[in-house]
């Protein structure tokens, strides 16, 4: 049987003729969700699942599978082997035709010491983040966003790693998910406060509570929460982009440590926003914005683990040029929220964007200034 199991999977590898489903909760190539459709009934230990509804209307639901293999004999890795080939190859297959994607694959062995990036999933109100990733742990994630929700979306992966049942036995074990909900709470409770839901939610805008000062508000603020004098009803990137502009230029003006804060808080929560939600000619104006907004660089890392720091300007010209394997940001509050300067020395930021390449081959454009 594990045979014919292994010869299955290795067919499905050679031809990567999976069926395609339609709508909108799957894009036109999904081979990872059917390969796992191909997993005997036998090796599901366990699953969960959980869905409502939040003040959006807006349905959320996360569904896990737990399947496991014997890892003993040479013929048991063999088809674990074969089970990681073709998921690798399907991700690989499926990853064009999706918004982002994550993998992390090493080798399988009990306390593996080499841990992968962890990836958080929020998938709904009040509901701690779904993570995958970390020490033993291997992945391959795909996700894409909702045409009818800009601030939701799809989630499908597989994590995979090895568990030692006792001294003779050990197992391989796949948790596959499925997630659709919100990028992140932020992002949830930005859409809470542009459906105007919630009065309360408002009010408590970051532009009033963070720039309320003994002196009363710096900015005036509409009854929407939103900054007087700018145009908005094009689109709710174009409305983010104008109230970063605005914004920028306070934190350039400002004398007030506070006040500072405050902007670069509500500067952040549009620009993460934005980075996974707008379009790419959005992004570059985005870009161009925050060159000129002090303590906001791009943080470019090789294959080779070197973190070099460069302007929004540059990033702009090299980025067509740039193999991008993911990106990621850091914000205040995180000890990593800092870069080098001119002089070589360690200074706060305001915002990090993390830029992972695929290969060593940019180096050339990364010394370019």
């Amino acid at each position: 049987m594990k045979h014919i199991l292994s010869s299955i999977i290795l067919a499905t590898i050679a031809f990567g003729c999976f069926a395609q489903s339609k709508g909108e909760a799957m894009p036109q190539s999904n081979k990872i969700e059917h390969l796992i459709k191909t997993w005997p009934a036998n090796w599901m230990v366990g699953k969960a699942s959980e869905q409502g509804r939040d003040r959006l209307d807006s349905t959320y639901y996360l569904d896990t599978r737990i399947y496991e293999h014997s890892y003993d004999s040479q013929k048991e890795q063999l088809v674990v082997k074969n089970v990681v080939a073709s998921i690798l190859c399907c991700y690989d297959q499926d990853m064009p035709h999706y918004t982002g994607g994550f993998c992390s694959s090493n080798l399988l062995r009990v306390d593996n010491p080499i841990e992968s990036k962890k990836l958080q999933m929020y998938y709904g109100e009040d509901i701690a983040p779904f993570v995958v990733g970390g020490k033993g742990r291997n992945y391959a994630v795909l996700r894409f966003n909702s045409k009818q929700n800009p601030y939701y979306r799809h989630v499908i992966g597989i994590e995979w790693w090895l568990e030692r049942v006792d001294r003779k036995h050990q197992v391989a074990k796949f948790r596959t998910f499925r997630i659709f909900g919100p990028f992140s709470k932020e992002h949830y409770e930005y859409a809470l406060k542009q459906s105007n839901i919630s009065k309360a939610d408002v009010e408590t805008d970051d532009l009033y509570g963070d720039y309320i000062r003994e002196d009363g508000p710096f900015l005036k603020i509409s009854k929407n929460g939103r900054i007087e004098g700018i145009v908005i009803g094009e689109s709710p990137a174009k409305d983010m982009l104008s109230e970063v502009r605005v914004l920028g230029k306070l934190l350039v003006t400002s004398t007030d440590e506070t006040s500072k804060r405050a902007a670069v808080k509500s500067i952040n929560k549009r620009v993460t926003t934005l980075l996974t939600t707008a379009t790419d000619e959005e992004k570059t104006e985005l870009y161009r914005i925050l060159n000129d907004i002090p303590g906001y660089y791009v943080q470019v890392t090789p294959p080779n683990g070197a973190v070099l720091t460069r302007s929004f300007a540059w990033y702009i010209n090299a980025l067509p040029k740039l193999d991008i394997l993911c990106n990621s940001w850091i914000q205040p509050g995180s000890p990593n929220c800092i870069y080098i300067d001119e002089n070589n020395e360690e200074k706060p930021a305001n915002f990090l964007l993390q830029v992972f390449l695929n290969s060593l081959d940019d180096m050339d454009i990364l010394l370019e200034n």
